[in-house]
């Protein structure tokens, strides 16, 4: 049948159809003449065939719309890269910090914790989790293949999630509909539809990220180089390569930049911008480095070797510095990669219309904002702020040896310029004072009695004032333990106990050094003064918060041995059965502990001294073991030595001569008393054991060195035992005779 002219009228509610028959040319359907009736058209062979057009008709071809200016990411888009891009930063940043500061916590070998001994007590601020630092470890030192190849595939990561921030139509999965089966008619609904991945989009991403990263690289590679011949030039290299990665990245990543192109020119025709849009494309591209710039510099840095020597100059560097240092730091740089990613998506998504500004206000405070709370990130690392809590100072820093992880006490301020800061520091004095003056004592041994000189300063040559020791606590309790003259006041302290024979205090000195700011070789000097003081109930709470879980952690069986030892030392069996129990100890051993009474440990030594027939008054007088039961074997050799070091036959420094023992040679003293205004004298809670009575002459007294024929003495103590069998030892009146 041949259609009519009536029959090609459009109903008014139909709208003619655009098709064309060569490029560029547009017709309407409504324009195409009818097929003559004498042409002859081939009837479809079946029901459901459309009729083929003659093959001399030209293909239709729709036309493509103008490309939209794409609408900027939703507020929630934007916040999930910014914070991806902050992960990122910090995964990259972990690994830094973990390489700059693992050398401060692991020995030279990598296999210990510094400062950690086996069989004794760790400090909980050195309880170092091994599986956390192991990981860390095995990040630092991962093949260079490993971290090239991670770090491509993270890079290209990262390249897709931004163009799909920037542009939300673009997809590397397509829907992909199956064939149908076997049986079905071309008519039949699609079977199932899945999703593919697309191949060519992929390969068309990857060119484009290498075409964009490739000007970036080149530039970064002529920094570096122009870095290495001229230092100073730093920070002006960096604006530069800023300013030129904000407009390259404007000119690739803008709505209608070059990628967008490349990935829609088959969807979208894109219209030329005017010739006016260049500068401000300029603009916005330089505006963009310019706040990533800043941002940048407001970061806290890595931590550098000599921020990481100052800290180690505190002590061992423990968890709480590794803790706070590390949050600083890998936030800092969260915040920064954070702020910089909601920037790039500010900057790259502007649309150049002045009123779509301010939709993006908000996120581009919100960037901005990251650089003062990096700032107040860094703030405490500064030099200005380390100088001010914590003491770090050039004077005192010049006054450190190097660093070494073969030597933890290395790096460690230490010296006589030190104890002049912390005495002007707290208000104490240098050298022999009233209270406590240079003394000669006497050592009586069985082979008779021997003298030596008690300076009445410490090794630093600070008084040794039993009034100082205060004043030197609240000074670390003001700086919270951290500073760079802890150690100084710490040797202080413990110094001023052994002058005056007090070893509690010593030892507290010592555990409070240990909960603090822990320095390596307390812990053994902790070991050996428990093992030998007396065991009287000051000493005892001591041992409770040496074995407190709080502080101490007990991390393996010597340990838990050796913690049982000494509260059988103490008196305490049912304490130390506990003990021993968490020791897995043998059921024999526990039976012979139940057995048998615990160690003797409430030994007596009294007497009264006499000087040319008069008491003695406000005399130091100690018990220093000779031989005691219940030693470790690693304690029973240098016990028996520890008396030669009372009589020192060498020069240790110009403040302490020959027979001059210094402080830290006056840690075995079991236990000290001062005589009353009858020259008495009473020892108490010693430990089954040997002792040699040590005692203090007045100031103004001077003897030769070592024996003076000049003395004599009366009833001279010798051997003095204590035991079950003899649990007080009067020594009665020892009269000493001195004729200048």
């Amino acid at each position: 049948m041949t259609p009519s002219d009536d029959n090609l009228a459009a109903t008014p509610d139909s709208e003619p159809e655009l098709t064309a028959s060569l490029p560029g040319t547009m017709v309407a359907a409504t324009d195409v003449p009818a097929p003559r009736a004498d042409v002859g058209v081939p009837e479809p062979e079946g029901p459901n065939e459309e009729p083929e057009p003659p093959e001399d008709s030209p293909e239709p071809v729709v036309i493509k719309p103008e490309a939209p200016l794409l609408p900027p990411p939703t507020p929630g888009r934007m916040l999930g890269y910014a914070l991806l891009c902050g992960f990122v930063g910090f995964l990259f940043s972990l690994r830094a910090f973990a390489a700059a500061t693992l050398p401060h916590i692991l020995t030279q070998d990598g296999l210990n914790f510094q400062g950690v001994q086996e069989g004794l007590p760790i400090p909980r601020l050195l309880d170092w989790d091994p599986t956390q630092i192991g990981l860390l470890q095995q990040y630092t030192t991962l093949h260079p293949a490993l971290l090239v190849s991670g770090a491509l595939l993270l890079g290209g990561f990262l390249w897709t999630r931004t163009l799909r921030a920037l542009f939300p139509a673009l997809r590397l999965l397509r829907p992909h509909t199956l064939p149908n089966l076997d049986g079905e008619t071309p008519n039949s609904p699609p079977h199932v539809s899945a999703v593919a991945l697309d191949g060519r989009m992929l390969l068309r991403l990857s060119a484009l990220g290498v075409l964009v990263a490739l000007p970036l690289a080149a530039l970064g590679g002529l920094e570096i180089l122009a870095y290495t011949r001229s230092p100073k030039l730093e920070i002006p290299l960096q604006v530069v390569w800023f300013l030129f990665a904000g407009i390259w990245l404007r000119g690739a990543l803008r709505p209608h930049g070059f990628v967008a192109r490349s990935l829609f020119s088959a969807e979208f025709v894109f219209p030329r911008r005017p010739f006016y849009a260049l500068p401000i494309e300029i603009g916005i591209g330089a505006l963009l480095g310019l706040s990533v710039f800043l941002l940048q510099r407001s970061a806290m840095p890595l931590p550098a070797p000599n921020v990481l020597r100052s800290m180690h100059a505190l002590g061992l560097f423990h968890l709480g510095r590794w803790h706070a240092l590390g949050l600083h730091y890998l936030l800092s740089i969260g915040l920064v990669c954070f702020g910089a990613a909601l920037l790039l998506l500010v900057f790259l998504a502007m649309p150049t219309l002045p009123q779509a500004a301010s939709r993006r206000l908000a996120p581009a405070g919100l960037a901005l904002l990251c650089i003062p709370l990096t700032l107040w990130l860094a703030r405490p690392y500064t030099s200005r702020s380390l100088a001010a809590s914590w003491d770090i100072t050039p004077a005192i820093m010049l006054e450190t040896m190097p660093y070494n992880p073969q030597n933890p006490m290395s790096g460690i301020p230490d010296g006589a310029e030190l104890a002049q800061e912390l005495a002007h520091r707290t208000g104490i004095t240098a050298g022999s004072r009233p209270n406590s003056p240079d003394r000669r004592f006497l050592l009586f041994t069985q082979a008779g009695a021997f003298d030596g000189v008690l300076h009445g300063y410490t090794e630093d040559g600070m008084t040794a004032d039993l009034a100082s020791v205060p004043k030197v606590q609240k000074f670390l309790q003001s700086r919270d333990y951290n500073t760079t003259l802890s150690w100084t006041a710490f040797k202080h302290n413990f110094n001023v106990g052994n002058v005056h024979f007090d070893s509690t205090l010593a030892l507290r000195a010592c555990l409070d050094d240990l909960e603090h700011h822990p320095h390596s070789v307390v812990t053994n000097t902790v070991e050996e003064m428990l093992f030998t003081v007396a065991a009287s109930p000051q000493n005892l709470a001591l041992v409770n918060e040496w074995a407190d879980g709080g502080h101490f952690d007990a991390a393996d069986r010597a340990t838990l041995k050796l913690l049982g030892d000494l509260y059988l030392r103490f008196g305490e069996q049912q304490k130390a059965l506990e003990w021993y129990t968490r020791a897995d100890m043998p059921r024999s051993f526990m039976a012979d502990i139940r057995a048998h009474k615990p160690l003797f440990h409430a030994g007596q030594i009294q007497g009264t001294l006499l000087w040319n027939g008069k008491p003695l008054v406000g005399a130091q007088v100690g018990a220093f073991p000779f031989l005691q039961n219940g030693l470790p074997k690693n304690l029973e050799g240098p016990v028996r030595d520890a008396e030669r070091q009372l009589m020192p036959g060498y020069t240790f420094s110009d403040l302490f001569g020959p027979m001059e023992p210094r402080p830290y040679q006056l840690r075995w003293m079991s236990a000290g008393a001062t005589t009353d205004n009858l020259g008495h004298f009473s020892l108490n809670s010693l430990t089954e054991g040997t002792y040699h009575l040590i005692c203090t002459l007045p100031p103004d007294v001077v003897l030769k060195p070592f024996r003076d024929d000049r003395l004599h003495i009366l009833k001279p103590p010798g051997d003095i035992s204590v035991r079950y069998a003899k649990p007080t030892k009067d020594l009665g009146a020892i009269d000493m005779t001195f004729h200048p």
